[in-house]
């Protein structure tokens, strides 16, 4: 299967962070959460594809979020912000060290992009979040903001913000 199957047999939409995705859980277990200042399932799960060209900008999320790498031609490539400035670089995947889950720490702004560089590649996950996702908890990176803060990874910013 390509990219294109993926998102077709998953029924998959476009994504405004970019990529595909499809919310396939939420759990029916609700709760406040002072974190969120916000009643939330106490988790929830999409489907999650990335294709040639396309990246997920850097965001935030109020959540953890655990990726799960599924299949694809290639690997994923997952830029983490750390809370003193540093930049980690992570591989998601099965294959050259890579693990094939990662857990993004709440509120860490982080973006990703794929391994590869052929014009077919893809990559199919799955994103966890407890609490629950909602899109009231999402911030899309602001790129002028970002590369104030972090002015030495200014490059990478301008590449992976939208």
């Amino acid at each position: 299967m390509n990219a294109e199957d993926w998102i077709r047999r998953l029924a998959l939409a476009p994504h405004p962070e970019g990529g595909w995705y499809r919310r396939y859980y939420t759990s029916t277990n609700h709760q406040h959460y002072p974190s969120h200042n916000a009643t939330r399932p106490s988790a929830s799960a999409i489907y999650y594809l990335l294709k040639a060209g396309e990246f997920s900008a850097f965001h935030k999320i109020k959540s953890d979020e655990i990726w799960h790498y599924y299949t694809g031609t290639t690997q994923l490539r997952i830029y983490v912000l750390t809370s003193n400035g540093n930049l980690e670089i992570r591989q998601l995947g099965t294959e050259n060290g890579a693990l094939p889950q990662q857990v993004i720490p709440a509120k860490t702004f982080f973006a990703v992009e794929l391994s590869g560089i052929s014009a077919a590649d893809y990559a199919l996950v799955g994103c966890t979040v407890s609490p629950g996702f909602d899109f009231a908890d999402f911030e899309l990176g602001d790129k002028a903001d970002l590369q104030a803060r972090y002015p030495q990874h200014a490059g990478l910013l301008d590449k992976l913000c939208i």
